[in-house]
């Protein structure tokens, strides 16, 4: 079995971007930013720093998600197909939305299933809600982070491989088997970059659009400006890693090939 490269995944990435920015700016900001941008404006106003309730507002987060998961997809076709356009990869990703809501559906039963024993052993050790916390936490974060690492390359393969719910789910975990240690360093390295640029874009520019909507004398808008900034930086971001995690899994699935 042939070595995966993450230097050639990178090069490839950078690459493809330079290459094919004016397809993808356009669909991220069509997709990812819409959906980025849709969500900072249905969750609740709450205090910096507490917990926003669950409720009815997550259902108008239901098409900001949809949105997303086409992003992904589009975003996968282009870097896997040669000579697309965008409403190629728009109707393939459409087209292709069943299977991927029923991924969802089946990774959210495993969820709840694993929440419900978790709070079934809770209340039979009859818990407090510190400790059921703690239990929760405890059981969940391994298997959130072994969907991450595991199911790293879900879209690309079900944008590849057109395959049914269960065979994209076994493709994704054969091509990923023996690598997870790399694609975890991978998926850390991401979310550290990822909080970083964030923090000093919404620092820098955020500032600049405060000071701005002031000397316009339209403070209101502030909020405003700066969820724009940001679900336009998130949409840019979430472009070069679905390009990154497509290239990554053609190398995967060279190696697993041999080739």
């Amino acid at each position: 079995m042939a070595g995966l490269s993450l230097t050639a995944v990178w090069d490839d990435t950078l690459a493809f971007i330079r290459r094919e920015s004016a397809l993808l700016l356009p669909l991220a900001f069509a997709t990812f930013g819409l959906g980025t941008l849709a969500f900072a404006f249905i969750v609740p106003d709450h205090p910096p720093g507490t917990r926003v309730e669950p409720g009815p507002w997550l259902i108008w987060g239901l098409p900001a998600l949809l949105l997303m998961m086409i992003g992904n997809i589009a975003i996968s076709r282009i870097a896997l197909r040669s000579g697309v356009s965008v409403a190629d990869v728009l109707r393939d990703a459409i087209r292709l939305m069943p299977r991927a809501i029923g991924i969802g559906l089946l990774m959210a039963a495993g969820i709840t299933a694993t929440l419900l024993v978790v709070g079934v052993i809770a209340m039979l050790l009859k818990f407090d809600q510190r400790s059921s916390t703690i239990l929760l936490a405890t059981a969940m974060v391994p298997i959130f982070a072994w969907i991450g690492i595991r199911l790293a390359v879900l879209w690309p393969t079900l944008a590849d491989r057109e395959l049914s719910v269960v065979d994209t789910l076994k493709q994704t975990l054969a091509l990923t088997r023996g690598n997870a240690l790399r694609i975890a360093g991978l998926i850390f390295i991401n979310f550290a970059l990822y909080i970083f640029l964030s923090a000093v874009i919404e620092l820098a520019g955020g500032s600049v659009l405060i000071i701005l909507a002031r000397l316009i004398q339209a403070p209101d808008l502030a909020p405003v400006l700066v969820a724009i900034l940001m679900a336009a930086f998130s949409s840019i971001y979430a472009a070069f890693w679905s390009i990154f995690l497509a290239r990554l899994y053609v190398q995967l699935s060279a190696s697993r090939s041999g080739t």
